[in-house]
């Protein structure tokens, strides 16, 4: 049975047990799910100090430590885990920055249970992919550190738009196959995936320069098309690069100020 561990950072008690009560409901026999709840992003950080979890939930405002700054705070340690926002709060400015931040979904409350049960089994899909190793294979490179080589890799190619698994793979010494099983298990999503990320976090970091253009963007990321960059643009924030940028200037091209 496949072990899932979850870590819970909201000052509302009754949000931590509403999802375990969710979570029975799914009936994923082949899952077990164990939660650990905490009330702010200090007692989250001290958490992950000690334990390892698969998912972290979090809200945005709680009192001492919030959720933005916990979101950074993860990343900035080093923190793989998948960190799915779950807020009360849907407004332009606070989504952007949990993004930028670092976050990889934003989920309203309350929480549907279809949309739990479709999120979950998405990621657990990707736990069983990860988990078939390739038989009689040595990476050139110890397994602890091939994808770390990779994602420096990509990070500093990212803006070649004909960028591929395949040439990552290459790079690292490892067949396509064996490289995706172990990109999966150290990162917990998919090559292409993270790449889309990354080029869209970049995206996002150049938009704050007023004097760019859309176009520029397109081109500086590793997207091929124009009409590319605003499909999958939309796909990672949900609004095209045109309604962000209105979203954060104003007509007369300044930045608009943060609420």
């Amino acid at each position: 049975m496949l072990t899932i561990s979850i870590l819970v950072v909201d000052d509302e008690s009754f949000v931590c047990k509403n999802l375990i009560l969710k979570l029975k409901r799914l009936n994923h026999t082949d899952v077990e799910y164990k939660v650990t709840a905490c009330e702010n992003g200090n007692q989250a950080l001290d958490q992950v100090k000690h334990h390892n979890f698969n998912i972290i939930f979090t809200d945005i405002r709680m009192p001492f430590f919030g959720g933005l700054s916990l979101i950074q705070a993860l990343r900035q340690n080093g923190c793989r885990s998948k960190i799915w926002v779950l807020s009360g709060y849907d407004d332009f400015d606070t989504v952007r920055t949990a993004f930028l931040n670092g976050a990889d979904d934003y989920l309203l409350k309350p929480l549907e249970i279809g949309q739990l049960d479709q999120k979950l089994r998405a990621y657990t899909a990707d736990l069983y992919c990860a988990s078939e190793t390739p038989v009689g294979e040595d990476p050139a490179i110890p397994m602890k550190d091939v994808i770390s080589y990779a994602e420096d890799y990509i990070q500093t190619h990212y803006r070649d738009s004909n960028l591929s698994m395949a040439e990552v793979s290459d790079f690292v010494a490892l067949s396509y196959s064996h490289f995706s099983a172990l990109f999966r298990a150290k990162t917990s999503t998919t090559f292409p995936t993270y790449l889309l990320q990354f080029r869209i976090k970049k995206a996002l970091e150049l938009m704050e320069d007023p004097d760019m253009k859309v176009s520029d963007i397109c081109y500086k990321t590793g997207f091929k098309y124009p009409q590319q960059f605003s499909r999958d643009f939309k796909k990672v924030t949900g609004l095209s690069p045109t309604q962000y940028l209105q979203k954060l200037y104003s007509e007369d091209g300044k930045k608009k100020e943060e609420p």
